[in-house]
């Protein structure tokens, strides 16, 4: 943004505007820095001024939540973030064993998973095990680290 302030006989001050956008993202504080610049009629003793822009929104909370699946399908487990971040949002995971067992009920699963800068939900894939076996419904957990 480029302004012209010009100052009238015995005015010493000029407010400059700038307009902030309001976004649903986190975001640490922002530094907008002004510069004057080409003085006529005077000289420019501060030529930098420096604005911080303080972030409105909440700190993302992670959770998880998982679906039902059919021996052989896959089960998907959403991670969400209740608002944006403003940078990318890394989490491991790894699954432990309830009444379901790994290696014969469904595939081990470990690792990360990432929500990209400004969005809020990814998911994590696990694998069932079909099998010919007679069982009732079967649970394991995914914990999020």
């Amino acid at each position: 943004m480029s302004q012209t302030l010009t100052f009238t006989p015995g005015q010493t001050s000029k407010n400059v505007i700038v307009n902030t956008t309001n976004d649903t993202a986190y975001e640490l504080a922002e530094t907008v820095l002004m510069s004057l610049s080409n003085p006529s009629g005077m000289t420019i003793a501060t030529s930098i001024g420096t604005g911080t822009i303080n972030d409105n929104d909440s700190i993302p909370i992670l959770s998880i939540s998982g679906t039902n699946a059919t021996e052989g399908q896959t089960l998907q487990f959403t991670v969400s973030l209740t608002n944006a971040s403003y940078q990318n949002v890394t989490v491991s995971y790894t699954t432990i064993n309830s009444s379901a067992t790994a290696g014969s009920d469904y595939t081990t699963s470990t690792g990360a998973v990432t929500i990209t800068s400004g969005s809020t939900s990814t998911t994590i894939n696990v694998p069932t095990t079909n099998d010919t076996i007679f069982e009732g419904n079967e649970y394991f957990t995914v914990q999020l680290t």
